[in-house]
């Protein structure tokens, strides 16, 4: 699965958080390596079938202001992103505006704009509370 959220602001001024949800169609993503996920060479590929989304900024043409990148296979229990979602969190405060990190089968890739560094803690909890949203309304894990 792979879920993005970012804080987008439009060019009208207007600012939101834009959460995608999407799954690898079920095959996990066929000959990916989950062990040692390359987050740019998944990227630059379709990331799947869309699953939901949750919009509160119409896309296009926005800046985004900070990302949160779930990647790991579709039938990765709610229980382990969590997991993941707490290293991640835990190592911020280190490495303000940007953390990569993986645990188990899970990668989180966060990142915020300079200007958001003092409040990276904050936005990472917003952005973290918008991806285990939408992954709990389709989830039947954990």
């Amino acid at each position: 699965m792979y879920i993005a959220s970012q804080r987008v602001r439009s060019a009208a001024g207007l600012n939101g958080i834009n959460t995608f949800y999407h799954e690898h169609n079920g095959v996990d993503g066929g000959d990916l390596d989950w062990e040692h996920v390359n987050l740019d060479r998944l990227l630059e590929n379709p990331p799947g079938k869309p699953v939901s989304e949750s919009i509160e900024v119409t896309p296009g043409q926005n800046h985004v202001l900070s990302y949160l990148d779930v990647i790991c296979p579709d039938a990765t229990p709610i229980s382990d992103v969590l997991a993941a979602i707490k290293a991640t969190k835990s190592i911020l405060a280190t490495k303000p505006p940007h953390v990569e990190c993986t645990l188990g089968l899970v990668t989180i890739r966060f990142e915020a704009i300079l200007g958001l560094e003092k409040a990276c803690e904050i936005e990472f909890e917003a952005l973290a509370d918008r991806v285990l949203h939408i992954l709990s309304g389709h989830s039947t894990k954990d």
